[in-house]
């Protein structure tokens, strides 16, 4: 390289030092000068959940154990009273016995519609046919065959049918079935609950032995029934769900307390439900055992089950770390850019999506649902609440202040 080339070269270089040098200085400047920074905020939604297999658990007692074919005389799910006549227990041919059980569903039905008026009566054909489907897309065969009959019957009564000899037909062709059987007994309650004919062997199992136990001893558990039984009473209004989960995320939900639990098999329903226990990690999973305390009825003949537990379902807008403030009280805050203006609001933290951002909602917020647009900031500020009034500034794509200069409420900001 010739030296004037090489001088060339060496001036090239120290200018290019000094225009990064330069621009270096002129950011700090500006920085010190104007240290406004905003960050756009963005309406977001977060959903976590976690997979769980395991059983439901009730508090169930079986009628004593007798030979023959049970037939319910109530309704699947129908609340009894100390006494009350559950079942009859037919000894003979089960084909005869299960075409008394399906005589006696349609009998049942004929004479509720014949209770009804018209509108009535087409009502309950529709719901007869809403359940029959939901049943279809639960798989539960049994009881598909059962609403199966029960819309037929709903919909002989809505088309006009004489549901008088209709009645007295099916009453004849009862007795004439009965008269084929021997040695009828019957099953009573010994205490209030909810009938249930489906048994599996399994009424027994209780929730405190599902108490802090381990995978394996949850599996063990249920891995060989009882003798089933005809008919049980399920006793309460309580029920349980005992299953395996992945133990960080069994952890999590053991903070919360409670969560929103599906059961494709019962249908779209969430259900809340309460930790009740954690059982030990084995193979980084853990048995969870939650409750609830509604809706018992759906879990009827069902009892091993997969899951889906959500503990964390929130909404509300993303913003940097770097922009919530928090006051003397311990309240969180923040800036919003209002034209050229920064403007207060008292936010509260519901979520942390990841390690840099918050997902915040308005302290207070005005339902503006009932207010017309135009309207809108004259009708809150007209309630009194400072903070319902500035929440109307806070939406998808508007602007936080995360720095600037002195920066209080009111202040101008650029």
């Amino acid at each position: 390289m010739t030296p004037e080339r090489s001088t060339f070269t060496r001036i090239v270089g120290a200018l290019i030092a000094l225009a990064i040098v330069s621009a270096a200085l002129l950011t700090l400047y500006n920085s010190a000068l104007n240290p406004l920074k905003l960050a756009r905020v963005a309406a977001l939604s977060v959903r976590r959940d976690a997979a769980a297999y395991g059983y439901i658990v009730r508090g169930e007692k079986a009628f004593a154990q007798t030979s023959g074919y049970t037939v319910p005389e109530v309704r699947e799910g129908e609340k009894l009273a100390s006494g009350q006549l559950a079942a009859t227990v037919y000894e003979g041919d089960s084909d005869t016995a299960e075409a008394i059980r399906r005589e006696k569903l349609a009998l049942d039905s004929l004479v509720k519609s014949s209770k009804l008026d018209e509108a009535s009566r087409s009502e309950a054909a529709k719901l007869a046919v809403t359940e029959l489907c939901a049943a279809i897309a639960g798989r539960d065969l049994a009881d598909a065959s059962d609403k199966s009959a029960a819309a037929e019957t709903y919909a002989l009564a809505a088309s006009g049918t004489a549901l008088e000899s209709e009645i007295a037909r099916r009453e004849a062709a009862l007795l004439s079935l009965e008269s084929e059987l021997r040695g009828v007994s019957r099953l009573f309650a010994e205490e209030s609950g909810i009938f249930s004919s489906r048994c599996d062997g399994f009424e027994s199992v209780t929730a405190d032995m599902c108490r802090e136990i381990t995978p394996a001893a949850l599996r063990q558990l249920f891995a060989a029934p009882d003798e089933p039984s005809g008919a049980k009473l399920i006793l309460g209004f309580r029920w349980y769900l005992a299953a395996e989960v992945d133990a960080n995320d069994a952890s999590r939900i053991r903070e919360r307390g409670s969560a929103d639990v599906v059961i494709p098999q019962l249908g779209s329903r969430q259900y809340r439900m309460t930790v009740q226990s954690s059982g030990s990690a084995e193979g980084g999973k853990c048995v969870l055992l939650l409750y609830c305390d509604a809706h018992i009825t759906d879990t009827l003949g069902r009892r091993e089950v997969a899951a889906r537990i959500v503990f964390e379902d929130e909404s509300g807008f993303a913003v940097p770390k770097e922009a919530i403030r928090v006051d003397s009280d311990g309240g969180a805050y923040v800036y919003l850019a209002v034209t050229e203006t920064a403007v207060r609001l008292d936010v509260d933290i519901a979520a942390s999506p990841d390690e840099r951002t918050y997902l915040i909602r308005p302290r207070t917020y005005p339902d503006l649902n009932t207010i017309a647009d135009k309207d809108a900031r004259a009708a809150v500020k007209a309630a009194g609440d400072r903070n319902a009034e500035r929440a109307v500034y806070l939406r998808d794509g508007s602007e936080v202040v995360v720095r600037a200069a002195k920066l209080s409420d009111g202040k101008v900001i650029r």
